[in-house]
């Protein structure tokens, strides 16, 4: 093997790639191209934000938010257990309020700190988990 050859080897995790092919495109059938694409080749931080900038744009979107609307606050109102008009009107107030949260929660937790800093996730599970989160957060949106 030449040494061009060597040292392209030497940058692939073979063992991660092997955990991300045990993973297919229909387990992750809400979640854009562009994630699943990032999450194929190994750019988890990618493939994590873009599963939530999906979730972002699908509340806006069916909330009829403006695009100035976004983040934390974007689910705080599209969920208000008031008068929010994602909100779960045949849902009990708690279960209302919950939903809120959880919403609020995923994006400050997951997906803010791949929006506002450089962190970098290593472990595929890891990633799995997120896209997943972001893949059942984009089922409840549909299904409001």
């Amino acid at each position: 093997m030449s040494a061009k050859g060597r040292q392209a080897l030497g940058g692939v995790d073979f063992a991660a790639a092997m955990v991300r092919n045990a993973f297919t495109r229909e387990m992750f059938p809400l979640l854009p191209d562009a994630a699943w694409n990032a999450f194929r080749v190994g750019d988890y931080d990618t493939a994590v934000f873009e599963s939530f900038k999906a979730v972002e744009v699908a509340v806006r979107k069916k909330g009829n938010f403006a695009e100035a609307d976004f983040g934390q606050t974007l689910m705080a109102k599209a969920f208000d257990p008031s008068n929010g008009p994602l909100r779960d009107q045949a849902g009990s107030l708690n279960r209302r309020k919950a939903r809120q949260k959880l919403f609020e929660g995923a994006l400050g937790e997951i997906r803010n700190p791949k929006a506002h800093s450089d962190p970098v996730i290593t472990d595929t599970l890891t990633a799995v988990e997120e896209m997943m989160t972001a893949g059942a957060l984009l089922r409840i949106v549909g299904g409001v």
